[in-house]
């Protein structure tokens, strides 16, 4: 097992700063020795900041350069594969945001140079490292087994999608431009080119929510019926044994709700998920008892799903094992939307 461990940074934007760098500062044992950022005033600042120090107005210097345990890449989505790329060819393990890649054949190329370089390769589904989520899971396997409440029969997932930042701070705003050089194509081939946008907006808002529901589930098996647009949608999923929806809005305001509700013959659990950036506040689970006429409150300790996957993170390289949020793993919720968006216009 390793003690020490070193890692590269590549992006220092608001999401990087707020959920990551603070995040992974504040692990025992880690040092960011590195930090690329082609926007060089708000780079330097947090090398400053965050007590790293080298800075590298190029990643591809800094790799080059530097001895590194794995590298952390939080960067706009649209650039992520191409800098992902990069980081696995260079055989340095990676951390990256989600979604992995916009398309298939991008995922399958990041998953396959990993393995070939034999790689530990994360995605940030941090959902899976909430406390209060991992709790659930164990709950509800538990019921499947006694049937407590009964036989499983369906789930509901329902998100009304506003804004998840809470006012969030400690953060170093800057007047430097973002780069908006697309590397790659942003959507897969066959889609055509006037969705393009909204198959990106719906890639970037719901990738988390399909990955959450194959973190319970584990494949999604058929999609039965969808019914979407740019504003909302809903989708029925066919299990071997139980189906399930999940439905969407997009809100133009600050509300955020999410919440997975899982049906049994004689009661209910109901997982509530908090927004992403509010710290410290973990999913809450309610459990519901026909026959007891009692419901049953879980409320987990408080701690942050951010905190937890960095730790995971760490913990993966320090003892050379995958994650709960592997790319081989994540590489299915790209499937698994890209058949979603194949059968609106080929039914397929």
């Amino acid at each position: 097992m390793k003690n020490k461990i070193k890692l590269g940074w590549i992006g220092s934007g608001f999401v990087s700063q707020v959920a990551h760098l603070s995040s992974f500062t504040n692990i025992p044992n880690v040092e960011i020795v590195a930090l690329s950022e082609i926007r060089k005033n708000l780079g330097r600042l947090n090398c400053k900041r965050f007590g790293i120090k080298k800075f590298y107005n190029s990643f591809i210097e800094m790799l080059n350069k530097e001895k590194l345990d794995g590298v952390v890449c939080i960067v706009r989505r649209y650039q992520t594969y191409m800098v992902a790329k990069e980081v696995l060819k260079k055989k340095i393990n990676l951390f990256t945001e989600k979604p992995m890649a916009p398309t298939v054949k991008q995922a399958k190329h990041l998953v396959n140079l990993a393995k070939k370089n034999k790689l530990i390769y994360t995605v940030g589904n941090m959902r899976r490292h909430d406390s209060g989520v991992v709790k659930c899971k164990k709950l509800f396997s538990n019921l499947i087994k006694t049937k407590k409440i009964g036989n499983f029969l369906q789930y509901k997932h329902t998100i009304l999608a506003g804004g998840d930042y809470c006012n969030i701070d400690g953060y170093i705003p800057t007047s430097e431009k973002i780069s908006k050089k697309r590397f790659y194509p942003d959507s897969p081939d066959w889609l055509p080119k006037k969705f393009e946008k909204e198959y990106e907006k719906f890639l970037n808002y719901f990738n988390h929510n399909i990955n959450l529901l194959r973190f319970f589930f584990d494949e999604i098996n058929e999609i039965k019926y969808q019914n979407y647009n740019n504003q909302n949608g809903n989708f029925f999923f066919n299990h071997k044994k139980f189906r399930g929806s999940f439905d969407f809005f997009y809100l133009t305001n600050n509300s955020w709700k999410e919440n997975l509700e899982f049906i049994f013959s004689e009661g209910t659990i109901n997982l509530e998920l908090p927004p992403a950036f509010i710290k410290n506040k973990p999913a809450k689970i309610k459990i519901y008892s026909n026959k007891e006429k009692k419901l049953i409150y879980h409320i987990p300790n408080f701690d942050w799903s951010f905190k937890n996957q960095a730790i995971d993170f760490v913990n993966s390289l320090k003892k050379n094992r995958h994650s709960i949020s592997s790319g081989l793993d994540s590489l299915e919720d790209i499937r698994t939307i890209d058949k979603i968006w194949k059968k609106k216009f080929f039914n397929a």
